[in-house]
């Protein structure tokens, strides 16, 4: 889909009734922002040529994105309500055995999210955050605020320099994976809410980088 479409057709076709039932081959490097717009204009079904969880691999088809961006928008669709469907490549004439291994070690995180082939959405799953974040990490010392920062650091994509208690934490507990040198979060939750943390995240590396 071209990319001038999300400021053309698809805003148009928000305002349709009946509402037209969409499906799209898309590639995998969209925001949330994206792929809510496309449940609004009627999509309940993409295709975004996800081939591989394995960033060497991915660049080895030259496919033009990172493990890191499937794993996002395999995340949001599933919280938009989106079913995808997707496939895993195998015997590419220059894999290697490391691609693999990366993958198994990535499908545990991802029991919750879309699975290749899969032709059934179910229902998103969104975790408590407030009520499971560590003792140390949790509001007990700073209140809601330090509770907020912590969301925000468990439910939002960022580059890793140094795993932190909290990130270690959310890898351990199964809510998100270090991919590519970023933490890639996989718990899901309200898309209101998630678009106000990962605005909230951006605020803070504005704030960083001024």
């Amino acid at each position: 889909m071209p990319r001038s479409y999300r400021k053309t057709l698809l805003p148009k076709l928000t305002e349709e009734d009946p509402r037209y039932r969409i499906a799209y081959v898309e590639r995998a490097s969209l925001s949330l922002k994206d792929v809510l717009l496309l449940k609004r204009a009627g999509v309940d079904w993409m295709v975004p040529e996800i081939e591989a969880l394995s960033s060497s691999f991915l660049m080895q088809m030259k496919k033009g994105v990172l493990a890191r961006q499937n794993l996002a928008l395999m995340r949001y669709a599933r919280l938009a309500q989106i079913n995808i469907g997707w496939s895993m490549l195998l015997a590419f004439p220059t894999d290697q055995v490391e691609d693999y291994e990366q993958t198994l070690d990535l499908l545990p995180y991802l029991h919750h999210l879309h699975r290749p082939r899969e032709s059934t959405p179910s229902r998103p799953r969104a975790s408590a955050l407030t009520s499971t974040i560590p003792k140390s990490t949790a509001s007990q010392r700073s209140g809601r605020c330090r509770a907020t920062q912590t969301a925000v650091r468990v439910m939002t994509q960022r580059p890793v320099r140094a795993i932190t208690d909290v990130e270690s934490w959310a890898v351990e507990k199964r809510l998100g994976v270090v991919v590519d040198d970023f933490y890639m979060p996989l718990a899901t939750a309200g898309p209101q809410l998630l678009l106000e943390l990962e605005a909230t995240a951006q605020q803070e590396r504005m704030a960083i980088a001024a």
